[in-house]
């Protein structure tokens, strides 16, 4: 569960930057759309280009108002995890900044082969199994029962003493053995199972992780920088008159694609981080 509310806070953040993001895309191509309609009107443009301006510009109304949208169903998924009204947030704050470096994933794996409830839970199953196996194998042995008594006449009084040592000649209880095997053998393959399981998530996780901090490490090392570059050189060369209109569109796009897959990486970081928080056990004491 906590790792359910920390996944759905982290989701939040994500979807307002992507709305602070289509903002700003929005403006740009407001700001833009404004300046071909004055080039336009003094006849330094023609009227195509203010159409174009025109649709870009409602598109990224568009895209903004469903990026408002999806942080509100955001939001209402961490209510129903926090279990608060709809007037019971009023605001998520924090940042998608690099969570901890991890330890080796040698590490990570004893942890959690360690740690893990579901791990305990298996072994204690194997036991339970297998203990239930020695009793059924035990009860092969003859249980002496020893039966005392009194009977107790008018005129005088008898004490019984019995014992009774059964001979399992015909019942060698192999049903009950055989079950107790069968229940052994199905726990150690559900603990296995269970364990492979989560190794493997393990591993996914881990390489998440490592994919999301390489693709972040190259967005920061230059890529998001040239793309803010490039869009400032069109613009330039669009006022000066040497670019056209879509020339900027395509920077801006540029731009923008950088910035969203930048913003997707460090998501993909936290959210990785969290499963392999989870799979650790971290903090269940």
């Amino acid at each position: 569960l906590r790792a359910a509310v920390q996944f759905a806070f982290y989701e939040v953040l994500r979807r307002k930057a992507e709305a602070e993001l289509a903002a700003d895309t929005q403006r740009l191509l407001e700001d833009i759309r404004r300046r071909i309609a004055v080039r336009v009107e003094v006849g330094e443009a023609p009227r195509l280009e203010l159409t174009r301006a025109d649709a870009e510009a409602r598109s990224a109304a568009n895209a903004s108002a469903s990026t408002r949208l999806r942080i509100t169903e955001a939001r209402a998924q961490l209510l129903a995890l926090i279990g608060l009204p709809v007037t019971g947030l009023r605001d998520v704050t924090g940042t998608l900044e690099a969570p901890a470096p991890l330890p080796p994933l040698d590490t990570l794996r004893a942890e959690m082969l360690e740690r893990y409830p579901a791990l305990a839970q298996s072994r204690a199953e194997i036991e339970r199994a297998r203990a239930r196996l020695e009793t059924e194998r035990a009860l092969r042995t003859p249980q002496p029962t020893v039966r005392a008594g009194v009977n107790q006449d008018p005129d005088q009084r008898h004490f019984l003493l019995g014992l009774s040592i059964p001979i399992p000649v015909w019942n060698q209880r192999q049903g009950p053995i055989g079950e107790a095997v069968a229940q052994l053998q199905q726990a150690t393959a559900l603990g296995e199972a269970r364990r492979i399981e989560l190794l493997t998530a393990l591993e996914g996780a881990y390489s998440r992780h490592e994919v999301a901090t390489q693709q972040i490490q190259a967005f920061e090392g230059g890529l998001l920088r040239q793309a803010e570059d490039a869009l400032r050189v069109a613009e330039a060369a669009y006022r000066f008159g040497e670019r056209g209109f879509i020339d900027v569109l395509d920077a801006q796009r540029v731009l923008r694609a950088v910035r969203l897959d930048f913003l997707a990486a460090r998501a993909a970081q936290r959210a990785a981080a969290i499963e392999i928080e989870q799979l650790r056990a971290v903090g269940l004491e």
